[in-house]
């Protein structure tokens, strides 16, 4: 097995002539999906921890990563993986796309943070000088100096 990110691949054996077969196959997939140039939107190019919040957009993110994840389960001794989905896309009008999906997906980290605050905090009032139960009014003291 082969430790990736944090799952595990689970390598297969095939013989030699299966694993070419399946590597081209592969390749071929690879390729439509991270075609030379800049024109097509690469979801791995996001940071890290983050993920398209459109359903569409979340398919193809979900695809491009298993396709590069797939890679692993074919690599023979020499196969190396592409690097095109590290250093091409969102180009043109994709950088477009790419980048208000990118907007949404802070906002929307942004509005799942404020609301793990509310829970933790409560509202946004601040109740540091306001007294939590209402009081009764005090008694007029009488000053000692006026009293004879």
């Amino acid at each position: 097995m082969v430790a990736i990110m944090d799952f595990y691949i689970k390598k297969h054996h095939y013989d030699e002539e299966t694993r070419k077969a399946k590597l081209r196959d592969w390749r071929k997939r690879y390729e439509a999906a991270f075609p030379y140039g800049d024109e097509f939107c690469n979801w791995l190019k996001l940071p890290w921890n983050d993920k398209p919040v459109t359903p569409k957009y979340l398919k193809e993110y979900e695809f491009q990563k298993a396709l590069v994840h797939e890679f692993y389960e074919y690599q023979g001794v020499y196969d190396g993986l592409p690097s095109d989905h590290k250093y091409h896309g969102n180009g043109g009008k994709y950088h477009y796309i790419f980048f208000e999906e990118h907007q949404k997906i802070i906002a929307h980290s942004r509005k799942k943070w404020d609301e793990q605050l509310r829970k933790i905090r409560g509202s946004n009032v601040t109740v540091g000088n306001t007294p939590n139960r209402p009081r009764g009014k005090k008694e007029k003291r009488i000053r000692r100096e006026f009293c004879d």
